[in-house]
């Protein structure tokens, strides 16, 4: 890539945001997998899973299902082989991978059923290209997924983009901030918060949620 576009990135405040979640985001599955015995993860749009796979080769525990749900090929194929080249490292972990390809950023859908084992199911780069309507379905469809009050969802938001007329220059006019409220009243009815993490440069939040007991 150009010098200058290196430049340019170095500068922009959502991209310093991205590598910010991905260390929050690692710190906060780790510990999820080591305290409430996790045994599967769920990736909503995971693209490559290098943020679970990092995540679960720092933990404590030595056997684990990751589960890639996205709607690229490509995307499946790279999760595959990022997950052979951890595993190639002869760490002693056992981590099975199954890939699922779905389309999740339009209509309705329904995760598989992955039995009712303690699991996280996480989503990190689709909610802010999602409207209304598809935003309560996607929280619908985890919510029936995590068919075990032990469960948790990670949910990530772009609550702040200070470099949004410069993304819509550039052709980028889908990428849609949603405020800290706005969340809240998307998943109060079905979630209980746990906790909220905020970037350091605020531009991302990261939702810890459970299901609540009824809905």
């Amino acid at each position: 890539m150009d010098e200058k576009v290196f430049a340019i990135l170095d500068n922009i405040e959502i991209a310093n945001g991205s590598l910010q979640r991905r260390y929050l985001l690692v710190d906060i599955l780790c510990s999820l997998i080591n305290t409430e015995k996790i045994k599967t993860i769920i990736s909503l749009a995971g693209g490559s899973c290098v943020v679970p796979i990092e995540a679960i080769f720092q933990t404590e525990d030595n056997s684990l299902l990751l589960i890639n749900i996205d709607i690229s090929d490509k995307a499946l194929s790279r999760s595959n082989l990022v997950l052979a080249n951890a595993n190639s490292q002869k760490t002693g972990k056992k981590v099975n991978l199954s890939t699922y390809k779905m389309e999740l950023t339009s209509g309705g859908f329904e995760l598989p059923d992955f039995g009712n084992c303690p699991k996280i199911i996480e989503c990190t780069e689709l909610w802010e290209y999602l409207n209304t309507e598809n935003r309560n379905q996607l929280l619908k469809s985890v919510y029936n997924g995590l068919n075990n009050y032990d469960s948790y969802f990670i949910l990530t938001v772009l609550v702040n983009n200070p470099d949004e007329n410069f993304f819509h220059s550039l052709g980028f006019k889908n990428l849609y901030p949603c405020s800290i409220k706005e969340v809240i009243a998307f998943v109060e009815s079905s979630f209980s918060i746990e906790n909220i993490v905020f970037t350091p440069n605020r531009t991302y939040a990261i939702f810890i949620l459970k299901r609540k007991e009824s809905n």
